[in-house]
């Protein structure tokens, strides 16, 4: 909670000094100047514009005072302005300081001014109007150890121990139990978004034990269609739509891998902050798999600017615009916190600097909307296999043949080295970066690398095929990532270590190597970077670099073959490393010779013959992250684009206690490093926003409001949490369960607390709640929600028995494009047939597009991220409920459904209906009007006038 500067705690920080030892002129003033004036003045009096060009953050400036003249004069303690504006009560304005407060000013005036920590760091403290380091949601994880009430009757879990404490303190009890057909239907709403068979609820009602309780939980966290109801509500977060936005607005095909990817992993389990991870580094996590690519969706899944106009600083700005809106999602997703107010100026609530917000975007410029083919699973192995048949088919030709080729590059070792002792592990490591050198068709590409030999004789002890990043028109030729691999020494002698481009014979160069050292667990065994060179020729110049090459090259340290010798690129100053080139296609006997070799290549053959017809055959195209190399980021002055200041090296946030903010990247680090070093500061254990954030929201959903009631922002501007131990059990609980969204699903579904009655009056304390807690904040009884918009439409195709359960694909479309000029326009559509009565999940998003049917009950346009639903009472709902073309097509399906399940006696259709469309038995009453509708109209006039019930649509 914000701390606020009142007289009691000065009084009791005065107090404490009065009996202990008198602090320090520096601790007095860091511990009571320092937040005084962080309170009260420099709200206005520090940054960049100070009001009055009066900067009281810091001694220098203090003194120096703005406008008027001196602000402090230390030897005349009562003539500075800053003592005459604040006794005349001028400032702060409208809120002038006690008397306490102005007494300690006084002393502190009086001693000299000593000042403490030099500047006032303005984020440090929480004031009335911002939040500093200090507020609540930033400050560790605390571990609350559940206490149980000694007349407590009610718990089942921990989560009932703290509700039913907050409740005692305010003299309120629980509401009871609901009734067993309530809670079945609050259930699977809450857990697969569609309404209880009719038998369920029976069953149920039965034998509505705990034990029943946990089971049925158990069923639904393990159903299907788990994943799709909790998709939907990751979507919204995540501003999922199918079309780019502003005024083309075109279609954005193939994105449904991102919602496929959400409803797998969900209903998989997986770990939470795993999950987060590949949403934000997933293509470099699983690089060139179809997972990998569909994860990242998120952070293309919002709006896209394809109109950019032909001015730089245009096209600079529409950029900016797109990172802003990418990493306030991410922020606000994972952190609960509105990062991108920060991108003008530092954020005027939470402790956020402009520089920070800009060293957060610099992890996410690279990301760029686009398309792209990933190959198979199955083309994936396939290609695995192949590779690595080849290095046992090189390895075993490399042992009787010193040249593979007249132009391949091999280096090996002039003398061995002690680096197999018996049962040690000995780990090489070296850098690693693609390279070209006289034409593009000589670069290296994702197959290209090196193979590295570790030879005892002639024994190979090991062998391992490196891989650096595919050429990318030379843009990361100099980006080396760094590569290791270890082996166990057999204690038979020295070894030497040979490094061969691979594969053989392709025209292209395999790699530029840098920085190769061999270590064991207690020292280093040998080290070269490769700088220590003796140039035989003058440099030329590598093609698509302009970096200088030396060809011929002499090493002290090793012996090279093949054209050019050693080929050294000066990749900076002064530092070279080697470039490794595969040959052309006239090996020397390199056709296999002996049985083993020609069966290995005889797998090999056969395994390329599938290669290529799973090439024919067309790859997945999917809408995703193509990342694109940029300069390093900078700071724009107030956001302008076209007024770029100091460049800025990527980082997390300040603010989040215990979290170091430093990612220990280099200002040019590629977008693989810093993308997954901002996933990593992201999920890491100890930021604790990361936990608080997603088991809010997922309270959120459970009982329609979150312990903070603004599930997007737990900053100053959001919600305090109305019980806050208990939010940090949670986001324990998570933590050291795996971070398993299922188990914390079924903690809160179990406790006492979610199965309470959602009836004002079945609480015995009602009155008394209704009056001082009347938003239910304390939760003395469930709240009851009405149905959204996809689970009204899918329930009524479930229960007119028409609901298609094909899982996944591409989306069904139910609107009809127009094009005028280059702009796309969406026009709702009520299409007809079993491919359009799939589950609303899996219909097309397009953005702008309005669905009467869902748009009149609140569904979002996915132009923004949307944390909290409206929930609005509209005639337009009513109309729709009861005209809409498909409610009267359904209507007639489900009466269609009845007469064949019930037969033609009215009685039982009547009964049928009602226990189809509300989950219970009809009243005396309600049989004889239906009997009476039935006999007047029809019976599809029933299943309309149930379909419009409030019963129907609202969770008790």
């Amino acid at each position: 909670m914000p701390i606020r500067l009142s007289t009691p705690i000065l009084v009791t920080i005065l107090t404490s000094w009065s009996v202990a030892a008198p602090p320090s002129p520096t601790q007095h003033f860091n511990t009571t100047i320092a937040p005084l004036l962080a309170h009260r003045c420099l709200d206005c009096h520090s940054g960049h514009q100070p009001k009055g060009n009066l900067n009281l953050a810091t001694r220098a400036s203090s003194l120096k005072g703005g406008e008027s003249g001196p602000a402090i004069t230390p030897n005349k303690p009562t003539a500075g302005l800053f003592w005459k504006q604040v006794t005349s009560n001028k400032m702060p304005p409208k809120h002038p300081l006690p008397d306490s407060e102005k007494k300690i000013l006084l002393n502190w005036l009086k001693n000299g001014a000593q000042w403490g920590d030099d500047p006032i760091d303005p984020f440090r403290f929480t004031t009335t109007h911002r939040a500093g380091y200090d507020f609540w949601s930033l400050q560790p994880l605390q571990k609350h150890n559940r206490s149980i009430p000694q007349d407590n009757t009610q718990s089942q879990n921990p989560i009932d121990d703290f509700i039913l404490a907050k409740l005692k303190s305010k003299n309120l009890t629980p509401s009871p139990r609901a009734n067993p057909r309530t809670l079945v239907r609050r259930l699977y709403f809450n857990l697969i978004g569609l309404p209880p068979p009719p038998h369920i609820i029976a069953k149920f009602a039965n034998n509505p034990s705990q034990t029943a309780w946990t089971k049925l939980v158990n069923n639904l966290l393990n159903s299907p269609h788990y994943g799709e109801r909790w998709a939907q509500h990751w979507l919204d977060v995540a501003r999922f739509g199918e079309t780019h936005g502003y005024e083309y607005n075109e279609p954005r095909n193939h994105a449904w891998h991102y919602r496929d990817w959400l409803i797998r992993s969900l209903n998989n389990d997986l770990p939470y902050n795993r999950f987060a991870a590949m949403q934000i580094a997933g293509d470099i996590i699983k690089p060139n798999s179809l997972e990998g690519a569909a994860s990242v969706g998120f952070l293309v899944a919002g709006i896209h600017n394809t109109v950019l106009g032909t001015s730089e600083i245009m096209k600079r700005s529409a950029r900016q615009d797109e990172l802003e809106e990418i990493a306030g999602t991410l922020a606000q997703t994972f952190l609960g916190l509105t990062l991108n107010c920060a991108r003008c100026h530092d954020h005027k609530f939470d402790p956020i600097s402009a520089k920070e917000y800009y060293q957060f975007i610099s992890a996410l410029d690279a990301v760029t909307h686009g398309t792209k083919s990933i190959p198979s699973k199955q083309l994936n192995k396939l290609q695995q296999k192949h590779d690595n048949l080849q290095k046992r088919l090189v390895n075993l030709i490399t042992k009787r043949n010193p040249h593979l080729s007249s132009n391949a590059n091999r280096i090996t070792l002039n003398n061995p080295i002690s680096a197999n002792q018996e049962n040690t592990t000995y780990t090489l490591s070296l850098k690693l970066a693609p390279t070209t050198w006289a034409s593009p068709t000589q670069a290296t590409s994702n197959r290209d690398g090196i193979l590295i030999q570790i030879l005892r004789n002639s024994k190979t002890l090991t062998f391992h095929h490196l891989k650096p990043a595919p050429w990318n028109h030379g843009k990361n030729a100099t980006n080396f990532a760094t590569k290791s691999f270890t082996w166990k020494g057999d204690g038979t002698g020295p070894i030497i270590i040979r490094i061969s481009p691979f594969p053989l014979n392709s025209n292209r160069f395999g790699a530029a190597i840098d920085d190769l050292t061999i270590k064991s667990p207690t020292r280093i065994i040998f080290q070269d970077n490769f700088n220590n060179l003796t140039q035989t020729h003058p440099p030329g110049r590598q093609a698509r670099t302009s970096l200088k090459v030396f060809h011929s090259a002499v090493s002290k340290f090793w012996k090279h073959s093949g054209l050019n010798a050693i080929h050294a690129v000066q990749h900076a100053d002064n530092n070279f490393a080697l470039q490794l080139f595969s040959g052309n296609a006239t090996p020397i006997n390199l056709t296999p010779q002996t049985p083993t070799e020609k069966s290995l290549q005889s797998q090999i053959n056969a395994i390329r013959n599938q290669i290529t017809q799973i090439h024919k055959q067309s790859p997945t195209t999917i809408f995703t992250v193509i990342p694109k190399p940029t300069p390093p980021m900078r700071i724009y002055h107030r956001g302008d684009a076209a007024s770029p200041g100091p460049a800025v090296t990527p980082a997390g946030l300040k603010a989040i206690v215990n979290h170091a903010p430093s990612f220990s990247l280099p200002i040019n680090a590629p977008d693989s490093r810093k993308r997954l070093k901002l996933a990593q500061w992201v999920t890491h254990k100890n930021n604790a926003l990361f936990h608080r954030t997603i088991v809010n929201r997922i309270w959120h959903y459970h009982f329609g409001r979150g312990i903070v009631d603004s599930p997007n922002d737990l900053g100053f501007n959001g919600a305090r949490p109305t019980h806050p131990k208990l939010l940090d059990f949670l986001a324990n609980y998570l933590r050291s369960n795996n971070y398993s969204l299922k188990k914390l699903h079924r903690l809160i579904l179990t406790s006492v607390t979610y199965q309470q009655s959602s009836a004002t009056s079945s609480n015995p304390s009602h009155k008394t709640a209704s009056a001082i807690d009347k938003q239910n904040t304390l939760l003395w009884r469930q709240n009851p929600r009405r149905i959204d918009a996809e689970a009204f439409r899918d329930s009524i195709l479930q229960i007119s028995g028409t609901l298609n359960p094909k899982q996944f694909g591409p989306p069904y479309i139910d609107v009809k494009t127009q094009k005028v000029g280059v702009a796309h326009y969406y026009l709702s559509i009520d299409p007809v047939g079993k491919q359009f009565n799939r589950r609303t999940i899996y219909r097309w998003h397009a953005r702008g597009q309005r669905s009467a049917i869902l748009d009149t009950f609140d569904c979002p346009d996915p132009s923004t991220t949307t944390p909290k639903r409206n929930i609005t009472t509209t005639p337009s709902q009513t109309l729709s409920q009861w005209n809409h073309p498909f409610i009267l097509r359904m209507a007639k399906h489900l009466a269609a459904r009845i007469q064949k399940q019930a037969g033609p006696e009215p009685a039982k259709q009547i009964s049928l209906a009602f226990q189809l469309t509300l989950g219970r038995a009809p009243t005396p009453n309600e049989s004889k009007s239906a009997a009476s509708l039935i006999k007047k109209h029809n019976l599809p006039l029933l299943t309309r006038v149930l379909f419009n019930a409030n019963e129907f649509i609202w969770i008790e």
